[in-house]
Order: structure tokens, then sequence, then C-alpha cells
């Protein structure tokens, strides 16, 4: 049996794993998207990669695609703490 503190930590670490869930593949297509940049030496602006910058119309796709997975990748994260703590079902 679990003591009550394991418990809370035991949700706060899932609490804060669901937090960590980002949207990934937004966050992908808008560093696409950008251009790539640096400063040298003598303070100028060098450009790495340049910008793509119709790409962004891809956000149209990716930000409901990030919503609609975030269910699924919500569970996977619990799925993984409630195994890593010990749950039996």
């Amino acid at each position: 049996m679990r003591t009550k503190s394991a418990k809370l930590i035991s949700n706060l670490l899932l609490g804060a794993l669901i937090l960590m869930l980002n949207g990934c593949m937004t966050c992908r297509t808008l560093d696409s998207a950008k251009a790539k940049t640096h400063s040298d030496e003598q303070g100028q602006v060098v450009v790495d990669q340049k910008g793509h910058p119709a790409k962004y119309v891809l956000l149209l796709i990716s930000v409901p695609a990030d919503v609609v997975t975030s269910p699924f990748q919500a569970m996977f994260v619990g799925f993984i703490s409630l195994s890593m703590a010990g749950y039996r079902g």
C-alpha cells in the first residue's frame, strides 16, 4: 500500500509531465520556416539559412494536429508515470 506522500509525489510528477507536453509539430514547423542567423565578431548578422515564409501556411495543419494528438500524448505520459510508480491495476 502506498502512503499519501508517495501518491502526492507521483501525482505531482504526472502533472509536471503533462504540462511538459509541447506542440512538437508546431514547433518543428516554426523552426523550419524561420531563418537561421548568427552574429560574427564585428556584430554583423550573418544568415546561415534563408527562411521559408511559405511554410507558415503549414501551421493551419500542425496546430490542429497537435490539439488532436495531445490527449494521446497525455495518456502515454500517464501510462509511463503509472508504470514507473509500480501501479498494479
